[in-house]
């Protein structure tokens, strides 16, 4: 019963690669045996675990699709664009332990004019630009009202500055020169 009696049969256990036809005739499906398999010319469903790994692809996609609109909504694109505010430059100085950025202090023109309100608070902005940095440090503690234009974004970035308001541009009037002890 197990032995291998064809010499061409290199097969192990005598499987073959072929289809049995010594079962005789194939079933034909039976519409009155309601567990008969159905033969379809379809093409099957795809498996469950292929729906799956498709879902679980597509989950992922929109995941870092959402997470980069954040990322870019929250630390590249301002939500506040040309705003200005005019006051005098308090302080102004270079801080950062890997990116050195300038960071300064303005006192707005409108707490200075205002006294029927308590004192709130001065205005923090950084400055990445260096020319423009030491144009404002020019104008620090000189008494001359300087107008800043800057952008402001919901959060901040180390190369950036350490405050949510990046000045851009200064205009004011030139400052008076520096006297040399005469």
């Amino acid at each position: 019963m197990f032995r291998n009696d064809d010499p061409d049969d290199i097969l192990p256990d005598h499987f073959t690669n072929e289809p049995d036809t010594s079962a005789g005739p194939q079933a034909v499906h039976d519409p009155d045996d309601p567990f008969a398999p159905v033969a379809s010319d379809e093409d099957p469903a795809p498996a469950p675990r292929h729906r799956f790994r498709k879902f679980v692809t597509v989950l992922i996609l929109l995941v870092f699709i959402v997470l980069g609109c954040t990322v870019w909504i929250r630390y590249f694109h301002p939500y506040a664009d040309d705003a200005q505010t005019t006051g005098y430059v308090v302080n102004m100085e270079r801080r950062g332990i890997l990116f050195k950025t300038y960071e300064g202090n303005l006192i707005t023109h409108e707490n200075l004019t205002d006294t029927m309100t308590v004192y709130q608070r001065d205005f923090n902005f950084s400055v990445p630009d260096d020319s423009l940095a030491r144009l404002i440090q020019a104008y620090q503690a000189s008494g001359i009202p300087v107008t800043l234009t800057f952008e402001r974004y919901y959060a901040t970035l180390p190369w950036r500055g350490a405050s949510k308001c990046i000045v851009t541009a200064l205009s004011a009037p030139s400052p008076a020169p520096a006297k040399n002890g005469l």
